[in-house]
């Protein structure tokens, strides 16, 4: 077996094995767990000829559980939006996650601790290099800007809700009707941070759970290290690469989440009981849906 095919059979097989979180100690545990494994992965890709494994593992292995610890922390953030309906967790938790994920991604490509940050506004994701000398850095991330697009699509951008949490909110006054004309979905993620939820009771409900969907896409973006080598090659060869990189950051995390979000439950049937996902989204979401 290949070096990436055993990447991506460990990665499923962690959440694929996952149970629905009962707790808080097995949601800590799952959250910790896979940014470890994220992290650790990504670090031996990017470990240089002349690191030594162990210092390299140890570094990773500890900004992977630091990183899944406030990833795990931001969600319980949402839980409490979701018990009593206060904004005012959202921005807090929206900060910890982008630090948490930050963490992670820093120790996938192997990076001095805590050298690198950032926070992703929409499908705008703003970089921050703190190591040597500080940087701020803007780019566009494709795949959720073409989510983005899709949700803008004849839905209605709701600026104060996103004003309010640091997502790109669009509402719509249907969704997905079954066949009697009811509502069967109150909101969607496309797969990237940018929410729809339905312009009523059960789209304020479904909001938590669409944020933790978010998360789950962010959760994943240290996977996008694993492509730095081969990245950072071809662009110094290809002066149009170059520059798509230098504009666009490509958040790949969106196809292993969307993929792992199908596999998990293939026919897409009873998805709150069957998926992992949803069972997960549902752990830090009070109101049932």
């Amino acid at each position: 077996m290949s070096s990436n095919k055993k990447i991506i059979f460990i990665i499923l097989l962690f959440t694929l094995t996952s149970q629905a979180q009962k707790n808080d100690f097995e949601a800590g545990l799952y959250n910790i767990g896979g940014g470890i494994i994220i992290s650790s992965i990504g670090s031996i890709l990017n470990k240089k000829p002349n690191e030594k494994l162990g210092p390299t593992l140890i570094k990773s292995i500890s900004q992977g559980a630091l990183g899944g610890f406030l990833v795990f922390q931001s969600k319980n953030l949402i839980k409490k939006f979701s018990k009593t309906e206060n904004y005012g967790y959202v921005w807090p938790s929206n900060i910890l996650n982008a630090a948490g994920t930050s963490f992670i991604e820093n120790g996938a490509a192997n990076r001095p601790f805590g050298s690198e940050w950032h926070i992703n506004l929409g499908f705008n994701r703003l970089e921050i290099t703190t190591n040597k000398k500080f940087k701020l850095k803007y780019r566009i991330m494709p795949f959720s800007l073409i989510g983005t697009l899709r949700n803008a699509i004849s839905n209605r951008f709701d600026f104060e809700k996103s004003i309010k949490t640091g997502f790109l909110i669009f509402t719509s006054n249907e969704i997905e009707l079954d066949d009697n004309g009811n509502d069967i979905t109150y909101g969607q993620t496309t797969g990237s941070n940018s929410i729809l939820i339905l312009n009523n009771k059960f789209g304020k409900i479904a909001l938590p759970h669409e944020i933790i969907h978010v998360y789950q896409y962010e959760q994943f973006s240290g996977i996008n290290m694993y492509l730095n080598k081969a990245k950072n090659k071809y662009s110094e060869k290809n002066k149009l690469l170059h520059l798509y990189n230098k504009i666009f950051y490509t958040d790949f995390n969106y196809i292993t989440f969307g993929g792992l979000y199908y596999i998990g439950n293939p026919d897409q049937k009873n998805q709150i009981k069957n998926n992992f996902f949803e069972r997960e989204a549902e752990y830090y979401n009070t109101n049932t849906l």
